[in-house]
């Protein structure tokens, strides 16, 4: 039996979400505030806001002032970013038509500068970690290729004596993915790969920037890919589940005891009713996740399991996951990453907006 391993993508929890009509809308929702140097307490113009794992984000003015439009109602993950600054990140719960006001003290980063080096060229151990950062960072997918780190010089690893990799940074990096139109503003909270358990687990608050298309052509292809990444994907699928449209949809799930690809192994219990996985909460735009051991889930010949890490997770009716770090995912869709990785709140009638 081929062992499977859970790939972890940690805080926030990035998921995938396509609108349709009834939410792809304009909200009178806005976050806005004023941001400073803690010492000082001077105003710091072009300081870095935005709402993590999405389109939204502005830059503060000469003033320190910002404000952010049209958020959708939900739990986001405000993240303030400036360079030689420690980054913060506040969650915030929006809901209704509201103005909403957060004002921030950045506090001045300290560095070690023991010495410093100038080199023309990037030692070959160094070269090999970029290499299977770059692997496993961007997933086991077609689009990886086309994905690139603008300042991946600004990367450095570390492994320790169990062999278990580490990535880090002083500054977000860069990432211009070609396949899916996008320049990502990632800030890298933490990377880990243990080669032994052959387990992945990174934590990223990134911001969705739309690049701009050559011709139609290359905008028909970034839309395209943008729909077959975003179909059958862990948030497809929960979205599915809310709606109860997952049969229609064409999945196909079972509980299963263990993460097993084999079908003589075990036998799997298939689900036919969203009564058996999901629940009302208690508001009437929340739902109840609740399964023990695994979910398999198959669609178009792709197979994943699914692994709650709480007794039970809840969820928006856009199927977005309301606890941080909610599941662990094995099979196809622990082959996810980076590169086909889409903003919050999709909208595939404006994609570029």
């Amino acid at each position: 039996m081929k062992k499977l391993n859970p790939a972890l993508i940690l805080l926030p929890f990035i998921v995938f979400v396509f609108l349709s009509n009834t939410y792809a809308q304009d909200y009178a929702n806005s976050i806005s505030g004023n941001v400073i140097d803690e010492k000082s307490e001077l105003p710091l113009q072009g300081v870095n806001v935005f709402i993590s794992g999405s389109t939204w984000g502005v830059h503060t003015d000469r003033d320190g002032n910002y404000k952010i439009t049209s958020v959708t109602p939900g739990v986001h993950e405000l993240v303030i970013s400036f360079l030689g600054y420690e980054v913060i990140s506040k969650s915030v719960s929006i809901k209704g038509n509201s103005e909403f006001k957060f004002d921030f003290k950045l506090v001045p980063k300290t560095y070690q500068l023991d010495s410093v080096s100038v080199i023309s060229e990037m030692p070959v151990e160094w070269q090999s970690r970029l290499r299977t950062f770059k692997r496993l960072f961007f997933g086991q997918n077609k689009f990886a290729e086309d994905c690139t780190i603008e300042n991946e010089t600004s990367l450095d690893f570390n492994e320790d004596l169990h062999g278990v990799l580490s990535a880090f940074t002083i500054r977000p990096i860069i990432i211009i993915n070609k396949a899916l139109g996008y320049r990502i503003y990632c800030i890298l909270m933490s990377f880990l790969w243990d080669n032994d358990e052959q387990r992945i687990s990174f934590l990223v608050q990134p911001k969705f920037e739309n690049l701009k298309p050559t011709d139609k052509d290359e905008e028909n292809k970034w839309l395209n890919n943008r729909i077959s990444v975003y179909e059958g994907s862990l948030n497809h699928f929960l979205l599915s589940l809310v709606n109860d449209t997952f049969l229609e949809k064409g999945y196909k799930i079972y509980f299963a005891a263990l993460p097993s690809q084999s079908k003589y192994t075990y036998r799997f219990e298939q689900v036919f009713r969203r009564d058996k996985l999901i629940h009302k909460g208690i508001l009437s735009n929340e739902y109840l996740l609740k399964f023990a051991n695994y979910l398999k889930v198959d669609f178009k010949g792709y197979s994943s399991f699914l692994k709650l890490k709480y007794d039970d997770v809840l969820i928006d009716k856009f199927g977005f996951p309301q606890e941080p770090v909610p599941f662990e995912t094995y099979g196809d869709w622990a082959k996810c990453g980076m590169a086909d990785m889409l903003p919050n709140y999709f909208d595939v009638q404006n994609p570029f907006k």
